[in-house]
């Protein structure tokens, strides 16, 4: 027998709550649900660079045995193009050159099935970036 996987999900409080796919309410509800929520896990910039972590309220799994995929965390450039050759402060106060190595950090991705994991990947990506700025200053990149 077919069965439908669930793809949309909504938050109460942390935790997501999956939406029947036979209703065919659901995708009307997750609509309104994910035009006003607020879907941020976590949030932060450093250097230069937007760490941010959010519920997707999509699965973005491709196994169809394993868990559903529902968070992301993804690192932007907050320097606008025409500034790249301008400076920007450490996390310890001091003034860099902001270098072109560092665009490499831009779009990494991870994914996540709960909000506890996502919290957890969203700390460990800023160390990430944090440590790689400063490898990149430093000249060790």
């Amino acid at each position: 027998m077919f069965s439908l996987r669930v793809l949309h999900y909504i938050l109460q409080g942390k935790t997501p709550v999956a939406l029947d796919p036979g209703d065919p309410s659901a995708l009307i509800r997750w609509a309104k649900w994910f035009e006003t929520a607020d879907r941020h896990v976590a949030d932060e910039t450093i250097c230069g660079k937007r760490v941010s972590t959010v519920f997707l309220g999509i699965d973005h799994g491709f196994d169809p045995d394993g868990p559903p995929i529902l968070f992301e965390t993804m690192v932007f450039s907050e320097v606008p193009e025409d500034e790249k050759n301008k400076t920007i402060e450490m996390p310890d106060g001091t003034i860099h050159t902001y270098r072109q190595e560092m665009d490499e950090l831009d779009h990494y991705t991870r994914r996540y099935s709960s909000w506890e994991e996502a919290a957890y990947g969203h700390r460990e990506t800023v160390e990430m970036v944090r440590r790689a700025i400063i490898k990149i200053v430093n000249g060790n990149a």
